[in-house]
């Protein structure tokens, strides 16, 4: 898997980890990394499984609401694209 790929053609999800590293997300048991290369590795596994619980650690409630486009198979796409 390419990251550097990956969050140049995904920059809202590379926003919104450093976004909850940075500020953290207010109300929410957020998950926390060692680098920010491992805190991209868990939003390209949330993305790829489609892990709601993974995704609500990252980004809070309904955070798997930011991993989809609202178009099942251009998911499924870009998620077998990563």
């Amino acid at each position: 898997m390419n990251l550097i790929h990956w969050t140049k053609t995904h920059p809202s999800f590379a926003l919104a980890v450093v976004s909850c590293a940075a500020f953290g997300c207010a109300g929410v048991s957020t998950a926390k990394f060692e680098t920010p290369d491992a805190a991209m590795h868990a939003v390209v596994d949330a993305a790829e499984k489609d892990d709601s619980s993974l995704a609500e650690r990252l980004f809070g409630t309904d955070g798997i609401e930011l991993l989809r486009s609202g178009d099942p198979v251009a998911d499924k796409e870009d998620a077998d694209n990563v």
